[in-house]
């Protein structure tokens, strides 16, 4: 997906910014944060339009796009075009999200579809989009066909991740022992 949002978009660079604790999953069980960095640091390494923010694996309580957008916009000033990758998954619930249009006002939203037939139109008829339609970028990315839930399952079930995650992520992840329920 940031790959191919660099290229249709002309990006400078991506920054990817792991959730710290996500206020939408907070009674569930989720990776701690240094590792799903020290993750994405070892699977973006070759990239060096990749940029790996502790924003919010650092900051205290639950977090929110909002916060995260307005930390990004002080540091790269008003002039900058920021854009939100995210799966079509994230949108179905986007108009639930702390202060939505606010994070329409600072960014737009590049929506990945991880199927030709997936179409997010009915999801844009929530109010939240209203005159804002033209913040959401839609992307097919028909090539990404795997959830990271179902990469979990997949270690679990000691099932083979060759060409899903990059073998210096599969190492950490077995070194570590995640995702094992051990």
């Amino acid at each position: 997906m940031a790959e191919r949002a660099i290229l249709d978009l002309e990006l400078e660079k991506v920054i990817f910014v792991p959730t710290g604790a996500p206020w939408m999953k907070a009674n569930t069980n989720i990776t701690p944060g240094l590792h799903r960095i020290n993750m994405l640091r070892l699977a973006l390494s070759d990239n060096p339009l990749f940029e790996v923010s502790t924003l919010e694996t650092n900051r205290f309580g639950p977090s929110y796009t909002i916060d995260t957008l307005e930390l990004i916009r002080k540091e790269y000033g008003d002039q900058t075009r920021m854009y939100f990758l995210m799966g079509s998954d994230a949108l179905y619930r986007f108009a639930d999200w702390k202060k939505p249009r606010e994070v329409l006002d600072l960014s737009y939203l590049v929506v990945f579809t991880r199927a030709v037939t997936e179409n997010i139109a009915n999801i844009l008829l929530h109010p939240v989009f209203e005159k804002r339609k033209d913040k959401i970028i839609e992307k097919n990315s028909v090539n990404i066909a795997i959830s990271s839930s179902a990469i979990r399952d997949m270690i679990r079930n000691n099932s083979p991740l060759e060409g899903k995650v990059p073998d210096k992520v599969v190492e950490y992840i077995i070194e570590e022992r995640l995702y094992t329920d051990e």
